[in-house]
């Protein structure tokens, strides 16, 4: 079986065993849209936590209302303790939010940022971007965009 940009959780769906050894005659591309499986989260996780190997606070760029942000913080929280980090929500409701939650996840320590897959931002990704990279900060997300690097 080939995923081509499968947007759920295979494991969940009993397609595969785990992300690291999937067994059977499974491989491919899991786009992950959702955000929310904890399995997945603690996949990107990983390797985010390999790139900032010193990543203590974790801010949580998202709404407080949408189901999608909601499920995202909640798996990053479930596997935060494993990877020895804690995660800090700094809510937004609009896209002009965003410079105030970056302020908010300075003033609260924050070594990185993880910013919701959630249409809101999704949806307003290049206005978003640039007031991300601003912070300077590792950032990762749901998607291959949020992933910017600290220069």
């Amino acid at each position: 079986m080939i995923f081509t940009s499968y947007a759920g959780d295979p494991i969940k769906a009993g397609f595969a065993q785990t992300f690291a050894r999937p067994g059977g005659n499974t491989t491919g591309n899991v786009m992950n849209a959702v955000g929310g499986e904890e399995t997945l989260t603690q996949k990107r996780m990983g390797l985010f936590k390999e790139l900032v190997p010193a990543l203590k606070r974790l801010g949580f760029i998202g709404t407080a209302t949408s189901l999608l942000a909601v499920a995202e913080l909640n798996a990053l929280r479930s596997v935060a303790g494993h990877f020895g980090f804690e995660t800090t929500h700094h809510p937004i409701q609009a896209v002009d939010d965003i410079e105030g939650a970056i302020a908010a996840s300075n003033k609260d320590g924050v070594d990185a940022l993880y910013v919701s897959g959630e249409p809101l931002l999704y949806n307003n990704m290049a206005r978003a971007l640039p007031l991300i990279m601003a912070s300077r900060k590792p950032t990762v997300g749901t998607y291959p965009d949020w992933g910017v690097q600290a220069c």
